[in-house]
């Protein structure tokens, strides 16, 4: 793998959400470091590119810019001058950062367990690692899932077929749906790609809906996110797809595929992290 494959990668994933791709991240820096032939020099700059490159590269997942600064930070403050040191180190950093983030899921997952009670129906959306992590340890618990497609990828079809694997009763709906079954739930539980300054949420489009119609019926929404998806920014561009996604193509006609929305702070009932609180 080179620098210009895995950004591809990166770019192209429509599959992972915003920890899966940071591991994915982490793995690939330290391959393609790893194969680079130069000075340690010219491997602390090609690194810095790729770095800055990586950053850049889906916008609206901050744990995929925290966890590739976290190693060159850490990196840099070693001031190392020899290349296969630097190689070395640079591998074990990355595999360090990738076990403080699985670590950390962990910790969400035992305090997001605690806060659900047996026989609860949960709705969520999109299909996020943290969620599947969280429903997997409710089985006995005998929850109820809500699960939404998650349009245009579908990716709720991949959380629905995960939790039929683990025999939990899983309704699955179209976004259009959220009002109408929200009545029926107890807890809303999502996770996220970016936690801006602010507070406020950026996860999968459809995200900001099933909170305002959580909040109509008065149904509290728990967000799970880890430091690595907080930003120091207030605001994030948001990343917009190829509109063929969508299926549509006719005249006067303009299809458009946004994949993140931002659901204010104050549709947030309890955000859920891996800090001591």
């Amino acid at each position: 793998m080179n620098k210009e494959e895995l950004i591809e990668q990166l770019r192209d994933d429509r599959t992972h959400g915003a920890s899966e791709l940071a591991f994915i991240a982490l793995q690939g820096i330290a391959v393609v470091v790893g194969q680079m032939d130069s000075t340690n020099l010219s491997l602390a700059t090609r690194f810095k590119d790729l770095v800055q490159d990586i950053s850049k590269v889906r916008p609206s997942m901050a744990s995929l810019q925290n966890v590739v600064g976290e190693v060159f930070d850490r990196l840099a403050a070693e001031n190392i001058h020899t290349p296969s040191l630097y190689k070395a180190r640079l591998s074990r950093i990355c595999a360090d950062v990738a076990e403080t983030a699985r670590l950390a899921q962990d910790r969400i997952t035992e305090k997001m367990i605690d806060l659900i009670a047996p026989n609860e129906v949960i709705m969520t959306h999109s299909c996020s690692s943290i969620i599947k992590k969280i429903l997997s340890q409710l089985i006995d618990k005998n929850v109820e899932v809500i699960v939404t497609e998650s349009r245009p990828g579908n990716e709720g079809q991949d959380l629905a077929r995960f939790l039929s694997d683990l025999h939990i009763e899983t309704t699955y709906i179209t976004e259009a749906q959220i009002n109408i079954f929200m009545p029926e739930v107890t807890k809303v539980v999502l996770g996220a790609d970016t936690i801006l300054a602010d507070g406020s949420v950026v996860n999968k489009a459809g995200t900001s809906l099933m909170a305002i119609a959580a909040n109509y019926h008065g149904i509290p929404v728990y967000v799970c996110a880890d430091q690595f998806k907080r930003s120091q920014q207030s605001s994030t561009e948001m990343e917009e797809m190829e509109a063929a996604e969508l299926g549509v193509d006719l005249e006067h006609v303009s299809p458009r595929n946004f994949y993140f929305d931002i659901t204010p702070a104050e549709l947030v009932t309890v955000l859920v992290t891996d800090l001591t609180e």
